[in-house]
């Protein structure tokens, strides 16, 4: 289940069978590669990437999905490998929701002289 800690050296395929969570496939074969080719540069602890969720994958949205989709973040490395990876529901951005409330009473406003 979801929140958990994952091995990063899993395989894509076992990474999926554990998580529930799929990642695309590209020039690498472990979760941690994948982490360091979305990353761009060799990994550090706390690193976060996102995951989105893929409404086409599999017939439809899973409904177990978060919103946002998931959050891997990197927990600790071995030399420069990932070695375990934090797997949970990333955060959708709070703020977004204030300024979506501030938005209609402004845009109500007369804005040239009556």
């Amino acid at each position: 289940g979801l929140p958990a800690v994952v091995d990063g050296r899993l395989n894509l395929a076992d990474f999926a069978e554990r998580t529930g969570v799929p990642l695309p496939a590209g020039p690498y074969e472990t979760v941690g590669g994948y982490v360091m080719a979305a990353l761009g540069r060799l990994p550090v602890t706390g690193d976060e990437v996102p995951v989105a969720v893929d409404p086409d994958d599999a017939g439809g949205p899973d409904p177990d999905d978060p919103p946002g989709g998931w959050l891997l973040r990197v927990v600790a490395l071995d030399g420069r490998r990932v070695s375990r990876l934090a797997v949970s529901p990333a955060r959708l951005p709070e703020p977004r929701r204030e300024v979506t409330a501030a938005l209609p009473p402004v845009a109500t406003r007369p804005t040239g002289p009556s």
